[in-house]
């Protein structure tokens, strides 16, 4: 009697281990699946992020393409408010940024690759227009960076299309040609060949532009 009665008890026991462990496994391969499922996700919402930010700027850029600006006030190093189209030469490529919504080291390394382009086509053509509270915040920037051209600050919205957008970097580069249009805008990417040919037509139009002028 008493092996028939330890006989079923064992095998209770040993059956009772095997779903617990089969349960356990089970158990671990869906919380596994849940995981990947939630990554999957997560990569496929950073994707679409990122596609409709891509999509974004593609819509900005089409729009603020030979778009016409208006003429500004805007404050030198020294204080002063002049106006935009006085104090410069038509064409001019001009560097419009708002610190508060542009990320420090894209801002010093577009001051680096226009110092380089400066070299090539002479820093009177290039200008940069911060967006500071304040004029001693340019001051400040230019002590940090080397920046051989010149720098001015306006302090309201010029650039509305994408000034007013949701884009998370507000800074751009553009031509402003004499009628004040803007031509070959270009907003911030992170990969140095775009912005290396970016800046490599910049270079020739305003070599094409300025053998047409002696040409006159």
């Amino acid at each position: 009697m008493k092996t028939s009665f330890k006989t079923p008890t064992f095998f209770s026991i040993l059956l009772f281990l095997s779903i617990l462990i089969l349960s356990v496994i089970i158990s671990f391969q869906l919380k596994h699946k849940k995981q990947q499922l939630q990554e999957s996700y997560s990569a496929n919402q950073e994707l679409s992020t990122l596609l409709s930010i891509s999509s974004e700027k593609d819509k900005i850029l089409l729009m603020l393409n030979y778009q016409k600006l208006n003429d500004i006030s805007i404050q030198s190093l020294n204080g002063e408010f002049v106006s935009l189209t006085n104090e410069i030469k038509f064409p001019i490529l001009i560097f419009r940024f708002d610190p508060n919504r542009a990320c420090a080291p894209c801002i010093d390394n577009t001051l680096r690759l226009l110092n380089l382009v400066g070299d090539k086509i002479g820093n009177d053509k290039i200008l940069l227009l911060s967006k500071f509270n304040s004029i001693n915040e340019l001051k400040l920037l230019r002590m940090k960076n080397p920046i051989n051209f010149r720098s001015y600050n306006y302090k309201g919205d010029w650039i509305e299309t994408i000034e007013n957008s949701r884009l998370s970097q507000t800074q751009v580069t553009f031509i402003f040609e004499k009628n004040q249009r803007v031509l070959f805008p270009y907003l911030p990417s992170t990969s140095d060949s775009i912005s290396n040919n970016y800046y490599s037509k910049i270079i020739d139009f305003f070599k094409e532009s300025e053998s047409l002028s002696n040409t006159k």
